[in-house]
């Protein structure tokens, strides 16, 4: 079976595995806002996978900052699928989410920080 053409693989920066909490907050297309709890699971300098507990449709626009590593931005989303603890979204950060300058080494010592896992974390490279 062949991937979705919506889902082909197009990244062109490596992805830090995450699994932290944080909130939130959605902008539809008519300009009602939602905060949501959601899990961040991978980010990079200009995108992020998170799940959230309700569907968002594609092109709602998602607010984000996590203090403790000082990464945030303001993002739309890219595609949002079934999960089996509510729903995978990916989002698209054009102006980036502060990741951007940090090296390889360092990506994995923040997410292992983040994951509680050794330092040795896993970060995929797509092309």
């Amino acid at each position: 079976m062949r991937p979705s053409p919506l889902h082909s693989e197009r990244r062109q920066e490596l992805r830090a595995s995450l699994n932290a909490p944080l909130a939130i907050l959605c902008t539809d297309s008519e300009g009602r806002e939602t905060r949501l709890q959601a899990r961040i699971i991978d980010i990079s300098g200009t995108g992020a996978k998170m799940i959230v507990p309700v569907k968002l449709p594609r092109s709602t626009t998602v607010y984000f900052y996590c203090d403790r590593f000082s990464v945030g931005g303001r993002g739309t989303v890219r595609y949002c699928d079934p999960h089996k603890q509510g729903y995978a979204i990916g989002l698209a950060f054009p102006s980036g989410t502060g990741w951007k300058d940090l090296r390889s080494a360092d990506l994995l010592t923040l997410a292992a920080r983040v994951t509680g896992a050794p330092a040795v974390a896993e970060v995929e490279s797509k092309v």
